[in-house]
């Protein structure tokens, strides 16, 4: 699949008049209230504040929930996500101004909230229909405390170093249902990570749909989300800036992606520009 993002587009325009919801309220009950999977545990090393060998207890500004901002106002912008022909997202926070609010979901495990992004201007694109934006809606946006493919209270969600992050999926359709797992957040340091593999699909007119995600822990080099390079940080205006290697990367092949690995012998990541990408500071092992 070049992604499943061409899908989108074609379905849209061969099947305009199909829409699998016939009720937004439907829509959204069913996807808040759906049956939550028992996602395995992931070992994770005990923590220990004293361990200054530990990257979360770096000296360093950026492990501070205050650099370059409060970290802690990150919870209160809602996220506007949309997607290039070239299958990369692009990704924006904003303040709303029609007084909605997260709405927590107190059913679930995963210290979940979500909005409704129906009407935000959220689209996708294919170079099959270049430069004719089709409408994500209904769409809803997760945002969770837990990593929400792991298990909720086992060591790794538990951990003290989960704390300092949070989890976005999107929930939607354009002619066909989405469903992904799309970023985590570090509102210490205001990088951002890829934490979901691709791991089934469904193949609808010829194109692979994904289906299902897992912890990109499962798969790869068996790294912790964060101890990849990461794919992205907020700057000091709270603008999402995507690197330049990761955009290259989802577009040769957004079903296959996996993050890359520089290891602490390579470059150090930076907050510069599109250009600065680089090993993640939480990283303690060389690349094999």
């Amino acid at each position: 699949m070049k992604s499943i993002l061409y899908l989108i587009i074609a379905a849209a325009f061969l099947c305009s008049c199909m829409n699998p919801f016939n009720s937004r309220a439907k829509y959204y009950y069913y996807n808040a209230n759906k049956k939550q999977k028992n996602y395995p545990d992931i070992d994770m090393p005990s923590y220990s504040p004293d361990d200054m060998t530990d990257p979360f207890n770096s000296k360093e500004d950026w492990n501070r929930i205050d650099y370059k901002f409060n970290g802690n106002e990150l919870y209160n912008y809602f996220m506007k996500i949309s997607f290039k022909a070239s299958t990369v997202p692009v990704y924006s926070f904003f303040m709303p101004n029609d007084r909605r609010v997260w709405k927590k979901n107190s059913k679930s495990y995963y210290d979940e909230y979500s909005f409704n992004a129906s009407d935000d201007g959220n689209t996708t694109e294919t170079p099959l229909f270049p430069g004719v934006p089709i409408a994500i809606s209904p769409m809803t946006v997760y945002r969770y405390g837990k990593n929400p493919l792991v298990k909720h209270d086992g060591v790794y969600n538990t951990s003290e170093r989960i704390e300092r992050f949070f989890f976005i999926r999107l929930v939607g359709t354009a002619a066909i249902d989405l469903d992904n797992y799309l970023i985590a957040i570090d509102t210490y340091s205001k990088y951002i990570f890829a934490y979901a593999k691709i791991t089934k699909y469904n193949d609808v007119f010829g194109q692979l749909v994904p289906t299902e995600f897992q912890a990109i822990e499962h798969h790869h080099l068996g790294y912790k989300f964060y101890e990849y390079d990461p794919i992205g940080f907020i700057d000091a205006n709270k603008n999402i800036i995507l690197y330049q290697v990761y955009e290259d990367d989802m577009t040769a092949n957004s079903a296959e992606y996996v993050p890359r690995y520089t290891g602490i012998n390579g470059k150090a990541a930076e907050q510069i520009d599109k250009t600065t990408t680089g090993h993640s500071p939480y990283t303690k092992e060389p690349a094999k």
